[in-house]
């Protein structure tokens, strides 16, 4: 009966040459999430429409629209409501010149206002 031929060891890789990469058991298994992931913030978005009016509206995490305000004739006093909202919160949200979106409540609207204080 014959012998099997030694083993020739394994080639060097030419210079410059990446090797594979190896699989390690560590590597191989994914991370345990160590945080929860945290909810959306609500978002005021400001705009200007076509016909030369500013807006702003309220959109919570998911993007849902909760407040819309009427036109203003300068995006100064958009901007400044919004500011007030976010200082006053649910205070002053039966002044506001804005309606609530389809399906909100009033204390949807002071709950999403009353999240500006975790940014």
């Amino acid at each position: 009966m014959s012998t099997p031929p030694p083993r020739r060891p394994p080639r060097p890789a030419p210079a410059g040459a990446r090797r594979p990469p190896t699989a390690s058991p560590a590597a191989a298994a994914p991370a345990a999430p160590t945080v929860q992931a945290k909810a959306a913030l609500p978002v005021f978005k400001q705009y200007r429409e076509a016909d030369g009016r500013f807006f702003f509206k309220l959109l919570d995490g998911d993007g849902r629209l909760l407040l819309q305000s009427e036109g203003f004739a300068q995006g100064k006093e958009a901007g400044q409501w919004v500011a007030r909202l976010k200082q006053d919160r649910a205070a002053v949200l039966a002044d506001v010149p804005a309606v609530r979106g389809e399906g909100v409540s009033a204390q949807d609207v002071a709950q999403a206002l009353a999240r500006f204080d975790e940014e």
